[in-house]
């Protein structure tokens, strides 16, 4: 069974791959207050526990229609940078905001040198759940 198939999320607001959590209250040097940090997985595959990585940059990959068909999921979200800290999906918020994060991708779907582009998509901003007294 698939990670698709095995964890169902609780709610329609559930965090994704791709969407973005704000910095909170970090004791940090390396991460600081109004930054934001990319969960990173299949695009489409809820998960129950996520890596975000903040100070990122992050690939989203391309898979064709096919593929996609094939896999029931998009291309791989994987980020580089740091620090990433694991997060459980359950303890995150979404905000009701989106912003416009940059990734980067293989032009045409293809590897090699010079054939990386940038670009922007819209993502939904989320953050830690308020703590409930």
């Amino acid at each position: 069974m698939s990670e698709a198939e095995s964890f169902k999320p609780s709610t329609p607001n559930y965090p994704l791959p791709g969407d973005v959590v704000m910095s909170w209250g970090f004791n940090d040097c390396l991460i600081h207050e109004d930054t934001y940090g990319v969960l990173d997985g299949m695009e489409g595959v809820p998960r129950e526990t996520y890596v975000v990585t903040f100070n990122n940059s992050t690939f989203w990959g391309r898979v064709s229609d096919e593929t996609r068909e094939t896999l029931k999921h998009g291309g791989p979200i994987c980020s580089s940078g740091g620090p990433g800290i694991f997060i459980d999906g359950c303890i995150l918020e979404y905000t009701g905001g989106t912003k416009e994060q940059r990734f980067w991708r293989w032009k045409d779907g293809f590897a090699g040198k010079d054939r990386g582009e940038d670009y922007t998509k819209t993502v939904r901003i989320f953050k830690l759940k308020e703590k409930r007294k």
